[in-house]
């Protein structure tokens, strides 16, 4: 840069005082761009999000191996098979067999009835890890409520979407026509609804989303897996669910989406014939 302005000024560098002057120059640490130090906190922070997450799924792998531990040894002192105690608590002996692997972690109402059962109390059974499971329980319970409010918000759009269509066609052939502005009445009010529900399932979806990045969920294996009370390390289920449809789960949204929108027109055509 020097040299280049020197060329075109015309003028001779000064060496005693250039010199000087480029010295302190380099001398002078050189400030960041604006935004470094931005985007620098904004990778800390996911980075102790990062750390954060590994830590609680570290410590309920722990969690869940201590208290498959005590499941088991209660079982034994009984005197039951994993099939007789999984009569007694409602549940499959392969849940039974999954705790005591530490594979997955019994929620609130099993851990309840566990204690029943063994005549001992939840705190003897999940010692420190109680607080953990209800907190997980009430995520898990908040979870199941909005994916099913969504999945009735998707329900309702389909369901709306056939008479939708064939009231449209309807309202277009009537308009002018007081006589059949049935139609076209009908037609808004589909409308109104179909919006409504869009809006709704779009408010879920991001309540939805919100929660999965709270509880450190990336994508619908997670969420699967939490769901069914898994801890992350634990090793994913070899299902055809788990090796193809969730790991492609927006692939296999878009074309189901496809599928059904194509399936609406066949019937809505069928019907206006």
């Amino acid at each position: 840069l020097l040299r280049a302005k020197m060329h075109a000024t015309g003028t001779s560098p000064d060496l005693h005082c250039g010199a000087s002057g480029l010295s302190k120059g380099f001398d002078r640490p050189l400030a960041p761009p604006d935004g470094l130090d931005v985007v620098r906190s904004g990778k800390n922070g996911s980075n102790d999000n990062q750390k954060k997450g590994n830590a609680v799924s570290t410590r309920i792998e722990h969690e869940a191996m201590v208290i498959g531990s005590a499941v088991r040894e209660h079982r034994m002192a009984a005197g039951w098979t994993q099939g007789e105690l999984a009569r007694r608590v409602y549940v499959t002996r392969q849940t039974v067999n999954n705790w005591e692997a530490g594979k997955t972690l019994p929620d609130t109402q099993s851990l309840r009835l566990l204690a029943e059962a063994f005549e001992t109390s939840m705190d003897d059974l999940a010692g420190t890890a109680l607080p953990e499971i209800e907190r997980a329980a009430e995520a898990r319970h908040e979870l199941l409520g909005l994916l099913a409010r969504f999945a009735i918000a998707i329900i309702g759009c389909v369901v709306i979407a056939i008479p939708y269509m064939v009231l449209r066609h309807h309202a277009s052939d009537s308009i002018g026509d007081p006589e059949n502005s049935t139609y076209q009445g009908f037609w808004l009010l589909c409308s109104m609804l179909m919006f409504a529900c869009a809006i709704w399932g779009s408010l879920l979806r991001s309540r939805i989303h919100r929660l999965m990045r709270k509880r450190d969920m990336d994508d619908a294996v997670a969420l699967m897996r939490f769901l069914e009370g898994s801890p992350k390390s634990s090793p994913v289920p070899d299902t055809f669910l788990y090796r193809v449809v969730l790991p492609h789960w927006n692939a296999v949204w878009f074309l189901s989406s496809v599928v059904l929108a194509t399936i609406i027109l066949l019937i809505a055509l069928l019907l206006t014939i």
